[in-house]
């Protein structure tokens, strides 16, 4: 979707501060409240949302996504809908990053979803320095070789790793 539809809900949304969408469809004729908002734990981060029963004035139990390292929530500027997007650090690289970027300025985002992104650099500067090589059928001598190696490439992309995080931490 062009960055000029989406508009970054600012703060994100919580459970103390939810964003609400009155009007909601709910069944085929009734319509009702709908909250969204970005929840955030040591797992990272998901989209929560939840609808008032019209009939009993209750909450319905929250419906929760599967968490990302950063999740945000924004407005279709073309349709009016509350959309989220977001990074996870398995699959982002630098242009998943910067396309990221473009639609959601970091100084907009919360201390933690900065943070995040700090970490996510770290980790695509020390991807550059990973080369992976595959040996089908070793022998016991290759194997002992390889995971001899896999041990001091590990401690090396660690070191690494450990200093892009400071670097990042500094900036």
């Amino acid at each position: 979707m062009h960055t000029l539809l989406k508009e970054l809900l600012i703060p994100q949304p919580t459970e103390e501060k939810p964003v609400e969408v009155k009007d909601y469809p709910y069944g085929f004729r009734q319509r009702t409240v709908k909250q969204y908002w970005v929840e955030t734990t040591k797992h990272g981060q998901r989209v929560v949302t939840r609808t008032l029963n019209p009939k009993t004035s209750l909450w319905n139990k929250p419906k929760k996504s599967t968490y990302s390292d950063i999740r945000v929530l924004y407005r279709n500027r073309d349709n009016g809908h509350i959309e989220n997007d977001g990074l996870s650090f398995t699959y982002a690289g630098q242009q998943e990053l910067d396309n990221f970027l473009k639609d959601y300025p970091e100084d907009a985002l919360s201390d933690y979803q900065q943070s995040q992104l700090k970490l996510l650099r770290a980790i695509i500067k020390t991807r550059k320095h990973v080369k992976v090589s595959l040996v089908t059928n070793p022998n016991k001598e290759e194997q002992e070789r390889i995971e001899t190696n896999n041990e001091k490439t590990n401690k090396q992309l660690r070191l690494i790793f450990e200093h892009y995080i400071r670097e990042e931490k500094d900036k």
